[in-house]
């Protein structure tokens, strides 16, 4: 009876403490350069500054020319030059966007959410987007402007839905000569949260199979079948073998290193940590299937981009996509599965207007120790 006692305390201090441990999921920063162009408006004073707002036409979440943004070490935002497209001072605005996805437990005892900037040149304000501002808000008081503007922190708490994905937005402009953002952070209770990266040891899930999405999370992995193995009898009798979506019972799920190739471009190869050989590493073939082939690849065969998901319903909480980095040559090609084979498709107007294709090319990453 003692015992069942002691269990019962402890399980009631571990409930007590859930806020504590549950977690706000932020998504990785993505970047816009904005489908309206160069705008003609003039500027001359604050508050021609601060209408200039009302001329931005914010992109949906789902607008295919969502990317990851460039970040700091520690994952905030850092543009110190965005380019000047303004050719004429005080007459024209540039519109630059930036968005991320928050995800907020209801079990979490939320005191402050924050965002904030170091820097924004020559203007920036912070929008949300959720059940209850269904058209975006922002805060009065929560821009930045004027040449080189430092600082500014804004509490989104009150504004923020728990239990569901909220959106925020930064749009950020230029009117003269100098055109950046730094320093983009969020903290939650006053402690900085990184967004979603992808680790450097993790495994990739399916989105979905068969079109069908289970929201829970399906039982099924990038993987391959160790007892299946292959060889190239064209490059020295090599062993590979072939890339699938699999489950843990029928089969082997792929656990990978990312290994930077191109740090400044972003480029990756992904080397297979649970190897039965050697220096296995993920790579296109010449027929468009994925095969886990040795040796460090040398070419764009085995070259990665991680990008923003296909499916932008995946909202970036840790979800990415994998496009191929110099193979085909023509770009634009995403690895994803297709009949439970992993291929690589090339993502044209038709591709992303099939939701089952969008899917099929978006991964949800889970680290592994």
């Amino acid at each position: 009876m003692k015992t069942v006692y002691t269990f019962i305390k402890f399980l009631i201090v571990i409930l007590s403490l859930s806020p504590a441990f549950a977690q706000v999921q932020v998504g990785a920063w993505q970047i816009h350069e904005g489908n309206e162009g160069i705008i003609e408006f003039n500027t001359p004073d604050m508050e021609a500054r601060i209408a200039a707002f009302d001329q931005a036409k914010i992109p949906a979440k789902s607008d295919t020319k969502w990317e990851l943004a460039k970040t700091q070490s520690d994952g905030t935002v850092d543009y110190p030059d965005l380019g000047r497209n303004v050719k004429k001072c005080a007459q024209q605005l540039d519109f630059t966007y930036f968005q991320t996805s928050v995800f907020i437990p209801k079990n979490v005892d939320l005191k402050t959410f924050t965002v904030s900037y170091d820097m924004a040149d020559d203007g920036a304000r912070i929008y949300f987007f959720n059940s209850n501002h269904k058209n975006g808000g922002y805060q009065p008081g929560s821009d930045l402007i004027g040449n080189a503007s430092k600082y500014k922190e804004v509490d989104l708490k009150d504004q923020l839905v728990k239990g569901e994905e909220n959106r925020i937005v930064i749009v950020q402009y230029n009117q003269c000569t100098n055109n950046s953002i730094r320093g983009v952070r969020i903290k939650v209770n006053s402690k900085e949260v990184a967004p979603a990266v992808l680790p450097i040891k993790f495994r990739l899930h399916a989105y979905s199979i068969s079109g069908n999405r289970v929201e829970t999370g399906s039982d099924y992995w990038m993987g391959y079948d160790k007892n299946a193995q292959k060889k190239n009898a064209g490059d020295g009798n090599k062993p590979y073998f072939e890339g699938k979506i699999v489950s843990p019972k029928d089969a082997t799920v792929m656990e990978f290193e990312k290994i930077d190739v191109d740090k400044a471009k972003g480029i990756i190869a992904l080397k297979l940590l649970n190897s039965p050989i050697p220096d296995l590493y993920l790579q296109v073939g010449n027929d468009k299937l994925l095969t886990l082939y040795p040796g460090t690849p040398a070419s764009g065969r085995g070259h990665f981009y991680v990008r923003t998901p296909e499916e932008k319903e995946a909202g970036g909480l840790n979800y990415i996509s994998l496009e191929t980095a110099g193979y085909p040559a023509n770009g634009g090609w995403f690895l994803r599965h297709q009949g439970y084979v992993l291929k690589v498709t090339q993502a044209d107007a038709n591709a992303r207007n099939d939701k089952v294709y969008r899917q099929d090319a978006s991964w949800l990453f889970e680290p592994v120790k």
